[in-house]
């Protein structure tokens, strides 16, 4: 099998302010994680006094973003696939797309303003199976007919 028949098609960035984890679809639909990240420094906005809260929050949040962008950029770069499909709660979608660039931005087929960080693995998988199903035109939708009940 050549490196090229192995590569991924879409991956799908499954994200929420605590950590990140990157899916990959084939054409043949199977669905398998590549990938985890976490910020570097943890995500508590709790921890700090009640007045910058929520910027130390952002910061860190904002820092994390820029991390997997980069990660997202490099790997498009090596043509590592084709499509993204971004999942992630509505305030790290915005950010996300503030620090996306134009190349990246064309390869988001769809997006799911959702929080399955917290779901567990047969849960997200699922959960992506039907969003490509659903969201993704017929001509890049992974072979296998009605994903969900295929895990």
């Amino acid at each position: 099998m050549t490196a090229a028949t192995t590569k991924s098609k879409s991956w799908i960035l499954v994200a929420s302010p605590r950590y990140a984890q990157v899916w990959s679809c084939l054409a043949n639909g199977k669905v398998n994680a590549i990938g985890i990240m976490r910020p570097q420094e943890p995500y508590n906005p709790a921890s700090s006094a009640p007045s910058d809260c929520e910027s130390a929050a952002k910061l860190i949040l904002c820092r994390f973003v820029r991390q997997l962008v980069q990660r997202l950029e490099d790997a498009a770069r090596c043509d590592d696939f084709q499509r993204l499909i971004l999942i992630a709660p509505p305030q790290m979608l915005d950010i996300l797309h503030d620090n996306i660039d134009s190349r990246l931005g064309h390869l988001i087929q769809t997006e799911l303003a959702k929080d399955l960080t917290k779901g567990n693995t047969l849960d997200i998988t699922a959960e992506i199976k039907n969003l490509l199903y659903e969201r993704l035109p017929a001509a890049v939708r992974p072979s296998t007919p009605r994903l969900a009940h295929a895990i």
